[in-house]
């Protein structure tokens, strides 16, 4: 043990301090002597003992103290030796240290990348495999088509073998053909030569269908002219003298054409304007049917006509051959005759009506003119009736949309305090009116059409009413006359089968209700109605509350709103087949107890869902 600071200071002051006990020794061991009897003395001795026994480890002590020194000294050069060896190695270890850091970084990002890398790679390698197992599958396909092909070719081969074969016949009796054919050229060539010899004796028939329109143009504009004349010769107030001349008035009561069939009396009623000017007529359309619409004009007389007719119904084929030749035949001496009979048929009404046409030029300005079309027309009367009827109907006007509307300023309205309806309005002034024809309404917007607008365009009557007796019966078999009751102007001919009534958003329960109340029975002639889906028909039980009015209703044609966004975007047929859809299932339901149809379509009539009955 290393002896520490204190004890080296104690041991500089030993000799001073044995100095004085050795001056004070005899002293003490005379004391001592006395006090060696005392029992103290023995405790003294040994005190002394362990003195120096002390004394002696003090003095190992303090060698020892010097040798550790000297050893702690000789150490602590070492341990700055060691240290500064130490920390020069662990200044080179850092370095390596570092150096293998650095490197380690730099193997982890080299081995990053190669992960990466390899992670490229197994993705390549199995899109690779895809792509092969790909094109070992086209490759097998390929293979198959190959084959097929292969097969294909050959049976094509054998097919191209067999068509050479064929096509060698075929050139041997295209020659033989080639040469029959130059024989039959030869035989035409002289048919041909005599058929347009054959022709320069005949004339040029017009099929009636290529001149229909313009003998329709020519017929009515005949017809006005005859009824405007009519009208102011018989259709206007007569003087009482004229009303009295009862030989004038049974010479047309008498003519053939009215056979005391049209009642003609002695007034000026509005009725009996009408009968007058009607028979006027039918002895105009007498007189053309017998000298006018003729199919030649060899001869004043029918004579010839009557050999035509007979020979229509002996041989139809042979009729036309003839009467080809005939209209050829002295065109000159035809004319003549023409203008002849023209006379006749203005004699013929100045007879009848001597009384009352004032001059023979008015009635020869009435006549048809000498068109292309009349020319068509004169054979007219000879067709078997089922064509004639078919003509009649071609002149029929297509489906028209019928809408509610309003009268009130109408001329003819006379205010009545027993029409009034609801809110103070007249209900009488509510019609029925024609608006325009089907494919006009369905181009509008008339979802916000309301009652008090114009109709969109005029609509007349069928025009074979006024052509002749069996136009105008045939076509009243199809049409019936919806007649305002309170306004005579506002009535028109309808045609159950094909024409529609429209319901704009504004007509509710009660305009139907009013309308019922002005025309009565005549509603059972509607059998189509239009609806637009955004209007009443967006609820349901309103719709089953207006339709009610209508009993002989058969179908309801549902106008679907195809525009989307504004009208910018027409909607697709798949969302039109969905919201019929959704429709349909909605009207099932309520619409099962009634017996008419249901079809939902867009503004082209293409019908996406519909209810049966």
């Amino acid at each position: 043990m290393s002896p520490s600071a204190d004890d080296t200071s104690h041991n500089d002051r030993l000799p001073t301090q044995a100095q004085g006990s050795k001056d004070s020794a005899s002293s003490i061991v005379a004391l001592i002597d006395q006090l060696s009897s005392h029992s103290s003395v023995q405790s003294l001795k040994a005190a002394v003992h362990d003195k120096e026994q002390l004394k002696k480890e003090l003095e190992n002590t303090q060698n020892a103290y010097g040798r550790n020194l000297e050893e702690l000294a000789l150490q602590r050069f070492r341990w700055d030796t060691e240290k500064t060896a130490f920390e020069a190695k662990a200044q080179e270890q850092g370095k390596q240290y570092n150096k293998v850091k650095d490197d380690k970084v730099t193997a982890y990002r080299k081995l990053r990348d190669e992960q990466d890398n390899a992670t490229r790679l197994r993705s390549t390698i199995q899109s690779l495999e895809e792509d092969v197992k790909r094109a070992i599958a086209n490759n097998k396909k390929d293979e198959v088509r190959i084959t097929d092909l292969e097969k294909g070719m050959a049976d094509q081969t054998e097919k191209l073998r067999d068509v050479q074969k064929k096509e060698a016949t075929l050139r041997e009796d295209l020659q033989s053909t080639n040469h029959n054919l130059l024989t039959q050229s030869e035989v035409l060539a002289r048919a041909e030569d005599s058929l347009a010899s054959f022709r320069s004796f005949t004339a040029t028939l017009i099929p009636l269908e290529d001149e229909i329109s313009s003998i329709s143009e020519v017929l009515d504009s005949a017809f006005n002219d005859a009824l405007s004349l009519f009208k102011v010769s018989l259709g206007c107030d007569l003087h009482n003298d004229r009303l009295k001349e009862s030989r004038s008035w049974d010479r047309v009561r008498d003519h053939p054409s009215v056979d005391r069939l049209i009642p003609l009396p002695a007034s000026n009623s509005a009725h009996a304007k009408r009968m007058r000017t009607a028979a006027g007529l039918a002895i105009y359309a007498r007189a053309l049917s017998k000298h006018v619409f003729r199919q030649t004009y060899l001869t004043v007389n029918d004579s010839t006509e009557r050999v035509l007719h007979t020979l229509q119904a002996a041989n139809a084929a042979q009729e036309v051959f003839v009467r080809a030749v005939l209209l050829k035949v002295l065109p000159e001496q035809q004319r003549q005759c023409r203008e002849e009979c023209a006379i006749h048929a203005v004699d013929e009404v100045l007879v009848a009506n001597a009384r009352f046409v004032p001059s023979a030029s008015q009635v020869n300005d009435i006549l048809p003119e000498n068109t292309p079309g009349m020319a068509a027309f004169q054979p007219f009367q000879r067709l078997p009736p089922e064509l004639r009827l078919k003509v009649w109907e071609y002149t029929w006007p297509g489906p028209q949309c019928v809408e509610v509307g309003d009268l009130s300023m109408h001329p003819e309205h006379v205010p009545d305090e027993s029409g009034l309806g609801r809110d103070g309005v007249f209900y009488d002034t509510l019609c029925l009116r024609p608006t325009c024809r089907l494919p006009r309404w369905l181009s509008e917007d008339f979802g916000t059409r309301i009652v008090d607008e114009d109709p969109l365009e005029a609509c007349l009557d069928p025009i074979a009413l006024r052509i002749n007796q069996e136009s105008r019966i045939h076509t009243l078999r199809r049409h019936v006359r919806l007649q305002h009751p309170t306004i005579p102007s506002a009535t028109f001919y309808f045609n159950p089968h094909s024409d529609l009534l429209c319901l704009t958003v504004d007509v509710d329960e009660s305009y139907l209700s009013d309308l019922q109340k002005l025309y009565g029975s005549q509603l059972k002639n509607i059998r189509t109605i239009v609806v637009d889906q955004n209007g009443f028909w967006e609820e349901d039980n309103i719709a089953d509350d207006i339709l009610r009015f209508f009993d002989n209703l058969e179908l309801v044609y549902v106008l679907l709103d195809v525009w989307d966004d504004g009208e910018r975007e027409r909607l697709t047929v798949k969302d039109c087949l969905v919201m019929a859809e959704q429709l349909r299932s909605r009207d099932a339901a309520l619409l099962k107890r009634h017996k008419w149809c249901v079809k939902y379509v867009d503004p082209d009539l293409h019908v996406y869902s519909e209810i049966k009955k």
